[in-house]
């Protein structure tokens, strides 16, 4: 593999209508999934980041010509994180502060009962114009409520999707029973899906990790731009490069 100084630093898109580069329809679903060493923070906080703009300002696609176009009301829920995960990216790309960014983590003390998560999320999101929720590792759901059962699960997941533009996050770290059936449903589900994975020759010092994005088995009406990219996070930047 070239090093990436050999290389010219590109602009991620996942679709083709470059006007959109990270956007993706209403009521579809994405699946973001990554293994224990590429946590994707770096990739939500530029997809919100894009998402709140007026003019597709985004820092993983710093050429891109800016537009005018309507900040979306943007949403992440979070099984995992609190908002400190983010908290380096929201400040550097001024979005901490943005009206239309909102955190909610179900690990903090004042976060919304278990049994109504889903719920909760609808009433939330429901009377918003075009909103993005991003949901990081709903599968845990499983885990933490016996009484929900995969097929339940997705069924919440689908109720979301009817009311935005969906992301699920999920690890394939995880090696229990109920993530081999689920995150293939997931998958199954899904419009887009980009894939966050280590090196095969293990982590190099020019390189953090391969970015693939490839078209998920339900048609979406924007064309997805099937590729993959090597990226580097540094404490500078987030850069990427094709492979």
């Amino acid at each position: 593999m070239a090093s990436t100084s050999d290389l010219q630093e590109q602009a991620l898109t996942f679709y083709k209508n470059k006007s959109n580069a990270l956007t993706p329809s209403q009521n579809t679903l994405s699946l973001i999934t990554h293994d224990s060493s590429n946590f994707p923070s770096w990739l939500i906080a530029g997809i919100l980041q894009q998402s709140v703009s007026t003019n597709n300002e985004c820092f993983l696609s710093p050429n891109f010509p800016s537009i005018n176009k309507e900040s979306s009301p943007s949403y992440v829920y979070s099984f995992t994180n609190t908002i400190q995960t983010y908290n380096k990216y929201f400040l550097k790309y001024n979005i901490k502060n943005n009206k239309n960014l909102h955190f909610t983590s179900f690990i903090n003390s004042d976060a919304p009962p278990l049994a109504s998560w889903y719920t909760s999320i609808i009433s939330e999101i429901k009377s918003n114009r075009n909103p993005v929720v991003i949901i990081e590792n709903p599968e845990l759901v499983l885990l933490l409520d016996p009484t929900v059962t995969i097929n339940k699960l997705l069924s919440q997941i689908q109720e979301i999707q009817k009311h935005c533009a969906l992301y699920i996050v999920s690890t394939t770290s995880t090696s229990s029973s109920f993530t081999s059936t689920y995150l293939p449903s997931i998958l199954h589900r899904s419009s887009l899906i980009i894939s966050l994975t280590a090196l095969t020759t293990g982590r190099a010092d020019d390189i953090s990790g391969t970015l693939t994005i490839s078209t998920g088995p339900i048609p979406n009406e924007n064309q997805i731009e099937s590729r993959q990219y090597s990226y580097l996070i540094s404490n500078s930047a987030v850069k990427l490069y094709f492979k």
